[in-house]
């Protein structure tokens, strides 16, 4: 049977999406408890390239060529990244925590790729709501692993990380894949007054079980990820009568999840709540405020172009992709990314006022920025730059 060619692209966008956003990270905790835990580590190169070749495929067949100010201000970070990289290969640090050949290719197959391809891909509605059920999906079936996997901890554990001999990929993963079904859901629903049922079915189910891998994982940056757009939504929504439902439909979730605490656990709160306490007894849970202190100080020292890949200090990424961005290009770097960013929340405040159906699109963007500040490195920053691709490319 002949496949069309727009079929063919619908295909590899859906597909692709699926396993960028939850799919991926679905087959890794399958893996880690069927007894292929190592093998595992062998999925993510493979994974990316496939993930990379849907995207090919799709600007093959549906592309146009058009660079906007958002697209040319993120290649031109792109090439001063690739600079710092090729300096640091030249230079050789032994103490890198990995090799600036691994940094090439994430960055190149994670990152840059798929920007490139989606933002030069003919990208419309149809599109974009796909989005939307390939990234609930995703995230449904990962909270359905989640419950199966881990029954036997859930809501006795505060946080998943401390129990011995659990076979899980990253607590961070579980929390943030989950906010991010959680988020798509409640601003789908924020913007589209009218569901169908298949539609109502998707969002309420995913509402209810992605609480159980949030509150498993039970990352403080993932509540905050969550939080943020409605902030956005409040700010930028052209009613008054929409602010107030945005405002509404917060509370619901908090109350919601309130509930959900009571058979869940409440690790996720007692962690906000002791926020404070672990910032002043300097305690692990805190030392992403070194880390970022000492990169700041770092870029001070080298502050037009940078001078390393990571945080020198702790040999580490820095956790925060500004940071990260102002160690490896310096202020050149930052000026450029700033631009880049600034036309994305451009761009997003116009489909708030414009096409607010699609504002969970602007949620996973939002969603992603928030991750990038406390957790990753710019190499692995996939969700932000596909996010920012879409809102880049789409056109009402």
């Amino acid at each position: 049977m002949k496949v069309s060619k727009e079929k063919l692209v619908n295909i590899s966008l859906g597909t692709a999406f699926f396993f960028v956003f939850a799919g991926s990270y679905v087959v890794l905790i399958i893996l880690a408890n069927t007894g292929y835990k190592d093998v595992s580590r062998l999925f993510t190169i493979p994974i990316r390239l496939f993930i990379v070749a849907l995207f090919a495929i799709s600007f093959v067949l549906h592309r146009k060529i058009r660079f906007n100010k958002g697209v040319i201000w993120f290649l031109i970070f792109s090439l001063l990244y690739y600079l710092r990289i090729y300096i640091s290969y030249q230079g050789y640090n032994p103490y890198l925590h990995q090799s600036e050949w691994d940094f090439f290719i994430y960055f190149t197959s994670f990152v840059l790729l798929p920007f490139i391809f989606i933002t030069q891909t003919k990208i419309t509605k149809y599109h974009i709501n796909l989005l939307f059920y390939t990234v609930s999906i995703g995230s449904l079936i990962l909270a359905i692993g989640t419950l199966y996997y881990y029954r036997d901890i859930i809501g006795d554990v505060s946080r998943i990380t401390f129990v011995d001999d659990v076979n899980v990929i990253s607590a961070l993963i579980l929390s943030y894949v989950a906010s991010l079904g959680i988020g798509v859901a409640y601003s789908y629903k924020l913007t589209n007054h009218t569901t169908t049922r298949i539609q109502s079915i998707i969002i309420y189910t995913t509402l209810v079980l992605c609480l159980i891998p949030f509150f498993l994982g039970a990352s403080r940056g993932s509540v905050i990820a969550l939080g943020l757009p409605f902030v956005f939504y409040i700010l930028y929504s052209n009613t008054i009568k929409n602010k107030f439902n945005s405002i509404s439909l917060f509370i619901s979730l908090v109350i919601l999840m309130i509930i959900a605490s009571v058979f869940l656990g409440e690790g996720l709160f007692n962690r906000l709540i002791g926020t404070y306490e672990d910032i002043n007894s300097n305690s692990s849970s805190a030392i992403r405020l070194d880390i970022w202190k000492t990169g700041l100080i770092q870029f001070y020292n080298n502050p037009i172009f940078g001078n390393s890949l990571q945080n020198d200090y702790y040999g580490f990424y820095p956790h925060n992709i500004f940071v990260e961005i102002l160690l490896s290009t310096g202020i050149i770097g930052f000026l450029c990314y700033s631009a880049f960013l600034y036309e994305v929340f451009r761009k997003s405040i116009n489909i708030i006022k414009y096409n607010p159906e699609f504002f969970f699109l602007v949620t996973i963007f939002l969603m992603a920025l928030s991750r990038s500040m406390f957790t990753g490195g710019i190499y692995s920053t996939s969700w932000l730059a596909i996010s920012a691709a879409l809102i880049l490319s789409y056109r009402s």
